[in-house]
């Protein structure tokens, strides 16, 4: 059977958190990749991965990764069959009209992260317009965080299938779900 044609066993999930740590006066963020049937069935997952207070953890958003860059994904036991990989970057900056540091995120296939920072760069900024006045970190080109998406505590691999320019743009992030949800 060809890689092509193989279901996957199980769906990938990007997953927003929100929760408290012990000595800090605001709620904290990060972002989880997980697997799972349904997101349900990823609770226990995202809760162990908190990085406080187990107790203390909510989920504010999902999406389940389907596609990215004309590419759809597949989890298998099995290797990859190319050197592509997801990749998760986090852009940072200043708006003079806003207290907090800024964000935007993306998830782009790249043979590296070199290439991943750039393909975000030119694609998150230009799709959602961001006027940040001083990038985070000028040595990063405003990229806070890249890093290749894995799956560590599982046997399964993120695959790769190229399936045409009809997909050739990056799925949007949109929320599947979004609220407040307690683990």
């Amino acid at each position: 059977m060809s890689d092509h044609s193989h279901t996957p066993i199980s769906k990938l999930f990007l997953a927003y958190l929100g929760g408290r740590i012990n000595g800090g006066h605001i709620e904290l963020h990060d972002v989880r990749f997980v697997h799972g049937d349904s997101i349900m069935a990823t609770y226990e997952q995202l809760k162990q991965q908190w990085i406080s207070d187990k107790g203390r953890v909510h989920l504010d958003s999902y999406v389940e990764l389907r596609h990215i860059n004309g590419y759809r994904i597949a989890l298998s036991a099995r290797p990859p069959n190319n050197d592509l990989k997801l990749f998760f970057v986090n852009l940072g900056g200043y708006h003079p009209s806003q207290l907090a540091e800024q964000h935007s995120f993306g998830v782009f296939v790249a043979n590296n992260a070199e290439q991943a920072k750039q393909r975000a760069w030119h694609e998150l900024l230009g799709r959602y317009q961001v006027d940040w006045q001083q990038a985070h970190k000028d040595d990063l080109i405003a990229v806070d965080d890249c890093f290749a998406i894995s799956l560590l505590d599982s046997p399964l691999n993120i695959h790769l299938h190229y399936e045409g320019e009809h997909l050739s743009q990056m799925q949007p992030l949109r929320p599947d779900w979004f609220g407040y949800h307690k683990l």
